[in-house]
This record gives C-alpha cells, structure tokens and sequence, in this order.
C-alpha cells in the first residue's frame, strides 16, 4: 500500500492517526504485509500486549478505541501494517480492511509525547496520549 494512501486513510482515525501521520511525515518505516486473518485473533493478541505496555507504563493511544472495533469485526479478514519510527522511538499498528484500502484501527505506543513536542521539535504539538 502507498504511503500516501495510508496518510489519507490516517485523517478519519483520531488522535492516534494524528499521531501517526506525524511518525510518517518525520520519516518513519512503514510496512504492510499482504497475510491476511481474522481480526479476533489481532484483538486477542494485541489486548494482551496492550495490559502489558500498561502495566510498564508504556505510553499508548488509540487502544481503547482500536481493540473495540477489532472486536466488533469478528471473525472477517484483516491486514496489519506496522509504522516505526526511531527518534522518538514509538510504533503504531494499523489494521486494514483485506481486501481494499480502509483502515479497520489505528494504535501506538512509545515515545509519544515526543511526537507533540511543546517546543515543535518532532512533530506539529497536540494532545497528551493515554497511559
């Protein structure tokens, strides 16, 4: 999937979108494989991992919202794609509809807060992340 496209699908998933277009803009990998799979089986794992980063008061945004809609999208097929960016160091996951180019959940973790800079230095300031 293009970049740009991904970009534009980022403007309609809140905050972590936000957050996200900003990890891309400052440059960061963007990887999205074509396995596809049921969207339970992202939720499960992921709602695991996100308990995890809580419990290790890792920075998260978008999670509450994005494991709901995993699980409200069941047993259909997903793709995932994977944003990383090294400074600040933070990922997101993005969870794709299979079969076409719209985006299911948006959701990341990391150095958040240093992607809305109070100075500007990262990224264009926004709101604090949850967690």
């Amino acid at each position: 999937m293009r970049r740009d496209v991904v970009e534009t699908l980022l403007n309609d998933a809140g905050t972590a979108g936000e957050a996200c277009k900003t990890a891309l803009q400052l440059g960061a990998a963007l990887t999205v494989w074509d396995k596809r799979g049921p969207a339970f089986v992202m939720w499960s794992i992921w709602r695991f991992r996100h308990s995890l980063m809580q419990d290790n008061d890792v920075s998260t945004v978008g999670y509450e919202t994005g494991l709901k809609l995993l699980a409200d999208y069941g047993h259909r097929p997903i793709r995932l794609g994977v944003v990383r960016l090294n400074v600040p160091r933070c990922g997101f996951l993005l969870f794709f509809v299979a079969d076409e180019a719209r985006l299911v959940a948006c959701v990341g973790h990391g150095d958040l807060e240093d992607l809305w800079s109070p100075d500007d230095t990262y990224g264009k300031g926004g709101p604090p992340m949850e967690g």
